[in-house]
């Protein structure tokens, strides 16, 4: 994959087809999810990645935390872009972190991923505990990045990325 600078850029592109033409739109488009996650995380783009495979429709843009429109969502959801703590989901408006973002995901999913949804039965405190687990040790399980990857070109417009 192609890589992106970790220098911050004076806009971004790369809108999804209807989302309108700038990417602030995006985050009141109510056709799409949005997911806000770590660029520089590798267990979090082989998170991206993994969506991509399985999803069930192409319903989803990304947006990395390190960009100025995934700092501006961070920052109005609580989560501090520079450490972020979780990522975030925001489906039909409605934002979703931690393990609530992991179910909310799973609707987007095909069988048998789709299941995930049943972690719904486990309470939100057990399922925070091991979400905060997994993101406290993400680096160790699948690395750090020193810049954000660059999406391949077949799905690069589902991606709000730095020019």
């Amino acid at each position: 994959m192609s890589k992106i600078g970790d220098q911050e850029p004076a806009a971004e592109t790369g809108s999804p087809e209807g989302a309108g033409d700038k990417p602030d739109d995006v985050v009141t488009h109510s056709e799409r999810a949005i997911w806000l996650y770590d660029g520089l995380c590798g267990f979090c783009n082989w998170s991206v990645r993994f969506l991509l495979a399985h999803e069930r429709a192409p319903s989803s843009v990304f947006v990395a935390i390190q960009s100025r429109l995934g700092r501006k969502l961070a920052d109005q959801h609580g989560i501090d872009p520079d450490t972020p703590s979780s990522f975030l989901f925001i489906d039909r408006g409605r934002a979703f972190e931690k393990s609530d973002g992991v179910i909310a995901l799973s609707h987007h999913l095909r069988w048998p991923w789709r299941a995930l949804k049943c972690l719904r039965i486990i309470p939100k405190g057990w399922r925070d505990r091991l979400y905060d687990v997994v993101a406290r040790n993400r680096f160790r399980i699948l690395g750090r990045k020193t810049v954000c990857e660059l999406p391949p070109p077949q799905v690069r417009t589902r991606f709000i990325i730095p020019e």
